[in-house]
């Protein structure tokens, strides 16, 4: 994120801040502005954040100014397929032609795509 104050001296010195939204899930550096996380993502369990980021210029009337930052989460596949309908036994009667269906394996997997 690159945020800049056309002014001169400590009237262009910036300090960022996290002001609202996942701040939990979030840290800011005051100085540079960067990003970084606190937590670990899934995203089966959560696919996005939204922060409302903060920079205060430090002149002798401070100025600042908000930004929306929108995080998604991108899916990788960390997730095995299950079988979910799967008999353990199943009773098959004779002279079933070669190609009859005889039952239907279902499975789920939570992974995106």
């Amino acid at each position: 994120m690159f945020l800049s104050d056309a002014d001169a001296g400590t009237n262009s010195e910036l300090s960022y801040s996290l002001e609202s939204g996942d701040v939990n899930s979030f840290s800011i550096d005051q100085k540079t502005g960067t990003i970084s996380s606190k937590a670990t993502f899934d995203r089966e369990t959560k696919a996005s954040y939204s922060l409302t980021v903060r920079v205060t210029d430090h002149g002798q009337s401070p100025l600042h100014d908000t930004a929306t930052v929108d995080i998604t989460i991108l899916d990788i596949n960390d997730n095995s397929p299950e079988i979910k309908n799967l008999p353990v036994t199943e009773q098959v009667t004779e002279g079933k032609n070669v190609g009859d269906t005889l039952f239907t394996v279902s499975a789920i997997d939570k992974d995106q795509g």
